[in-house]
């Protein structure tokens, strides 16, 4: 049992591998004023992913930023170091003084999914997927540098895609980040070298040192050879004497040459979309082939599509050679695809000086442990002077802490004396702005009233000219029904006081229907009929038996029915002034809670009741 326990050995740890996959060295902000503003939006970006990729857990409040659209809501200040771990590890680090912004997602690997959402492989066991984004602004422009690592458990052969972040697409579609590599945008389409200026600019874009992605080459209209004929073919011909003519015959005249086929392009602007931030494509039209090859070294006859690979990563050229026939297209066309999106595996690719999560933490540490030694040298140096000077001057010393002791005693207690002078200026203020509250209140209630006296003075003095003057005055507030306009038109012209009828709408238009609404009291509104006129008026609901009796009189077609047409609505409530029949007045109304709007059906006469 003994020699058991000395032969056992702790479990070992073998290597595993680790490689990245996808890569983008970008720049952001460029011709924009305000980089800053530029590096905020893409960090709102990047929590926004970030969120949408959380959506099925339990978002932490740090992730929670205001949405990119929204950016003018918070500013760089607002931007925190996090460290979250669920499962899945989430990190960032920010570094205000250097403006620079490093994040870290590491998760599980997931299973894999075709467009139609059926599984495409099961996820690998053990293997972890590694994505840094960081952005730094440098010379007013922000770097961004974006990079997925993977990290394979020991003896895995399992095969692993390369997969573009989503984050990207955002940015490149977003106008206020303007993403770019090198001196291209990056976006869902193909750029177009159809002069020498434009080919210049293509080859300095691929001699840059900082140019990472590949440049896919699509010429326009290029011809795909035929089929070599079959030998055995053109024996049989020979044999049968269909291509010999017959003996004392005249010679065929010469068959006409045979034009190539101009078989259909690759779909450039699919594939650009498709492998957006893969590469960048180009269309080389056939007036520029020539001068292309020439410039560049790269011939394009015969082919399909050329990927060239950036002078930083080698320079490597691979042709797709065109081939005839729709089949031949597709397939030419996956090929170039899948070698697109697997060309920045395992690549070496500079990213300028936007710097990754590790080295932004180490900066913030560096910075740390800098002004923890500045602090303690400051420290000691300001002990040794205060040691130096208390052996030189103790007396003086002395004398300086009574004196400082003395002062101190009368900064309190002019402290204190400053303190209840704050306390009772407080209190003036508090009670001059509450007073200036109630002057203006008072000067705002007398000039509405100085303009509601000047509107009396404008007021119809016909009742047949009421109606118009009411609508007009308190418009989207009161309407007439056109059976109100024809009572009030029918009445005696002696029976009606234009005065007291012209009160009673602005009463109704303007104090209760503030009631209805909720924004004065009961109280209130009768505070302000008496004061605005003098006398109080008096709003009841009609009675269920005597709409029921008297539908006639208590129902107007106003509200509209399911079928599109005014149906019969209850005037259910109605304003009373006095019970002299010579000075009655009846306004018969209904409330458009939709509209916010008093609905005159009927006046100024008395509709009869079930008791009336």
């Amino acid at each position: 049992m003994a020699e058991k326990e000395r032969a056992a050995k702790p479990i070992s740890l073998p290597p595993g591998d680790s490689y990245p996959t996808y890569q983008l060295y970008a720049l952001a902000g460029v011709s924009r004023p305000d980089p800053e503003t530029v590096l905020k939006i893409a960090v709102l970006e990047t929590m926004r992913w970030l969120r949408e990729r959380f959506r099925e857990r339990s978002v932490p409040p740090e992730f929670r930023l205001p949405e990119p659209s929204c950016h003018q809501k918070c500013s760089l200040d607002d931007l925190r170091d996090f460290d979250f771990d669920d499962g899945c590890k989430a990190k960032a680090v920010w570094l205000p003084a250097d403006r620079i912004w490093a994040f870290r997602l590491t998760e599980p690997d997931q299973r894999t999914k075709n467009e139609d959402g059926s599984a495409k492989r099961p996820p690998v066991p053990g293997r972890l997927f590694q994505t840094d984004v960081a952005f730094r602004v440098v010379n007013n422009v922000v770097e961004c540098a974006f990079q997925t690592t993977v990290h394979e458990p020991p003896g895995s052969a399992a095969p692993c895609e390369v997969f573009r972040l989503g984050l990207i697409k955002k940015l490149a579609a977003n106008p206020d980040v303007g993403l770019r590599h090198g001196d291209y945008e990056i976006q869902p389409a193909a750029h177009r070298l159809d002069s020498a200026a434009a080919i210049r600019r293509f080859l300095a874009w691929r001699n840059d040192r900082l140019t990472s992605l590949p440049a896919v080459l699509i010429p326009e209209g290029a011809p795909v050879a035929g089929p070599s004929p079959d030998p055995k073919e053109i024996a049989l011909k020979i044999a049968a004497g269909g291509l010999l003519p017959p003996i004392g015959a005249p010679p065929r005249p010469p068959a006409p040459a045979a034009t190539p086929a101009q078989p259909p392009l690759l779909d450039a602007e699919s594939l650009a979309k498709s492998c957006m931030a893969y590469a960048q494509f180009f269309l080389v039209p056939p007036s520029q082939a020539a001068v292309f090859g020439q410039m560049t070294g790269i011939g394009l006859e015969g082919a399909a599509a050329v990927l060239a690979g950036p002078k930083a990563s080698g320079g490597e050229i691979r042709v797709f050679p065109a081939r005839g026939g729709e089949q031949g297209r597709l397939e030419t066309q996956n090929l170039l695809d899948e070698a697109v999106r697997s060309y920045l595996k395992r690549k070496t690719v500079a990213f300028g000086k936007a710097l990754f999560f590790d080295k932004a933490l180490s900066i913030r540490r560096a910075n740390a442990e800098m002004l923890r030694q500045e602090k303690e040298e400051i420290i000691r140096s300001f002990r040794r002077q205060i040691e130096e000077t208390a052996d030189s001057h103790a007396e003086e010393i002395r004398l300086l802490k009574e004196e400082a002791a003395a002062k101190d005693a009368k900064i309190k207690r002019l402290a204190e004396e400053i303190g209840q002078l704050n306390d009772a200026n407080a209190l003036f203020r508090q009670d001059a702005q509450l007073q200036r509250a109630e002057w203006e209140k008072q000067l705002a209630e007398e000039k509405a009233e100085a303009a509601r006296l000047r509107r009396v003075l404008a007021r119809p003095e016909e009742k047949d000219l009421v109606p118009a003057w009411a609508e007009k005055e308190f418009e989207g507030r009161l309407v007439f029904h056109k059976r109100a306009r024809e009572l009030l038109e029918d009445a005696a012209p002696n029976s009606v006081d234009v005065k007291l009828l012209c009160d009673a709408l602005e009463y109704l238009a303007t104090d209760y229907r503030d009631f209805l609404l909720g924004t004065v009291d009961g109280e209130t509104l009768k505070l302000r009929c008496s004061k605005k006129y003098n006398r109080p008026f008096e709003v009841t609901g009609n009675s269920d038996m005597s709409v029921a009796m008297y539908p006639q009189h208590y129902k107007i077609k106003y509200f509209i029915g399911f079928k599109g047409k005014p149906i019969d609505s209850v005037l259910d409530r109605h304003l009373k002034v006095g019970v002299d029949n010579e000075k009655l007045l009846r306004i018969y109304f209904l409330f458009d809670e939709c509209r916010k709007i008093i609905v005159v059906g009927s006046l100024p006469g008395h509709l009869r009741t079930a008791t009336y």
